[in-house]
């Protein structure tokens, strides 16, 4: 019996995008970092991102 794939209620989905460049080499690597922690690339740079501590204004190199 097949499964019914369902959609997460609109107050649950992300929606918004944000590109990001990278190489081919730079890709594969972060890739199987996120793999390593059984995770997809996006979401694994979503934790990354949102786990890094806020620096103090002015610091930004």
């Amino acid at each position: 019996m097949a499964t019914v794939k369902r959609r997460k209620p609109q107050k649950e989905r992300k929606e918004e995008v944000i590109p990001v460049r990278a190489s081919a080499e730079q890709k594969r690597m972060l890739t199987e970092k996120a793999k390593h922690r059984g995770l997809g690339l996006s979401t694994w740079l979503l934790n990354l991102g949102m786990s890094a501590p806020d620096r103090p204004t002015g610091s930004e190199s």
